[in-house]
């Protein structure tokens, strides 16, 4: 099998980060968030990209460009994996995130949000209750789902708008549009296990193999020092 993993960075709005340590002119949890994913990458004879810009569509914005792992392009890969720029696989993970089928994960939080998304465009016929809506943390897709995925973005009627609905009004981004696009192509409730997208808050640690760094208890910064000095990551 021939695999990537795929992050993307652009420089953005502070957002939850109005101070944030640097390294080597980029904010320094994405670069070692990058060092930590190409290692694992390596560990299992996969290839790494990490992408800036509009990869996926310019009228976009950089939340949406993760989606970029449906590109014709990347159809040389088996599976092709998609990560935020600050997760991070644990050192005790010595299992192949390659050989899940889940697409990514969907938790309490997740429910909350199509219920709400729902609630609101059902009726523009991109939405649906049946369909998971996943954490945008970290996307595993075989070759054929993103051929598929593809397929539908390429040719139903209005898609274009409905993305542009997900990306200014409801701000939902890549999780929208991988929802949305799931939806059409007949995709129903699955989830990768939340050892997969496990939040750097969350108690009993030891479950993890890949840690999404979040701004709680302390900022992302200083969870990451945390579980750097820790020894978990």
């Amino acid at each position: 099998m021939k695999n990537l993993i795929i992050q993307h960075f652009v420089p953005a709005k502070a957002g939850l980060d109005p101070v944030r340590k640097m390294e080597d002119d980029i904010p320094m949890l994405v670069k070692k968030s990058s060092e930590n994913v190409q290692e694992y990458a390596k560990r299992f004879n996969s290839d790494y990209k990490m992408l800036s810009g509009t990869p996926f569509r310019k009228n976009l914005s950089y939340k949406c460009q993760k989606c970029a792992i449906i590109n014709e392009e990347y159809d040389e890969y088996d599976i092709v994996v998609a990560l935020d720029t600050d997760v991070f696989f644990t050192k005790k993970c010595n299992e192949n995130i390659f050989f899940e089928k889940g697409i990514a994960y969907m938790g309490e939080t997740q429910k909350r949000q199509i219920l709400s998304l729902a609630s609101n465009i059902i009726n523009l016929g991109f939405v649906s209750n049946d369909t998971s809506f996943w954490s945008g943390a970290v996307y595993v897709m075989d070759r054929p789902l993103r051929k598929k995925l593809r397929n539908v973005l390429e040719n139903t009627k209005n898609i274009e708008n409905a993305l542009i609905k997900f990306d200014t009004f409801f701000k939902v981004w890549d999780e929208g549009i991988f929802h949305s696009l799931c939806h059409l192509a007949g995709i129903g409730k699955v989830s990768l296990d939340q050892k997969w997208n496990y939040d750097s808050s969350l108690p009993n640690l030891e479950k993890a193999n890949l840690i999404h760094i979040r701004h709680r208890p302390k900022t992302r910064d200083e969870n990451y020092s945390d579980l750097k000095e820790n020894g978990i990551i």
